[in-house]
């Protein structure tokens, strides 16, 4: 019986991994392909990056993140390097765009629709945080 619910949650942390890889994928490639349209997407129409490359450097990072998190989805006790790094950045993330927005001084001109995009990644930094603080658990009972 524990075998087979460990299973269970084997599986439903790989399809897990998958999903958050997917996300990250999905949104770096957006932003690399047209980071205009993606900026539309985000409420930032008319913003223009700097310089285009760190645009398309920012977006390699995202996608690259995006494959470490399938990586974890193909072995659950192998890449907690990945895990750990990845929910810091995830808070990072969101307190260089959300963060402003709930304290009142958005500055910037940050849209807020990247804001609440990034909320999406808050909530991937507390599952990564569960997975963390639980994956000993799911250790122990395999």
């Amino acid at each position: 019986m524990i075998r087979k619910v460990v299973g269970m949650l084997e599986r439903n942390w790989r399809v897990f991994w998958m999903v958050a890889g997917g996300f990250n994928i999905f949104f770096g490639l957006f932003m690399l392909v047209d980071y205009q349209l993606f900026y539309q997407f985000i409420g930032a129409a008319g913003m223009h990056p700097v310089d285009p490359s760190w645009m398309r450097m920012t977006a390699w990072v995202i996608v690259i993140f995006g494959f470490g998190y399938c990586a974890v989805s193909r072995n659950l006790h192998a890449h907690m390097d990945i895990v750990i790094i990845g929910a810091i950045g995830k808070v990072a993330v969101w307190s260089v765009f959300a963060l402003p927005h709930i304290l009142g001084a958005p500055g910037e001109n940050t849209p807020w629709q990247m804001g609440l995009l990034t909320c999406v990644d808050l909530a991937f930094a507390a599952v990564f945080t569960y997975y963390i603080f639980t994956r000993k658990k799911l250790l122990v009972a395999a």
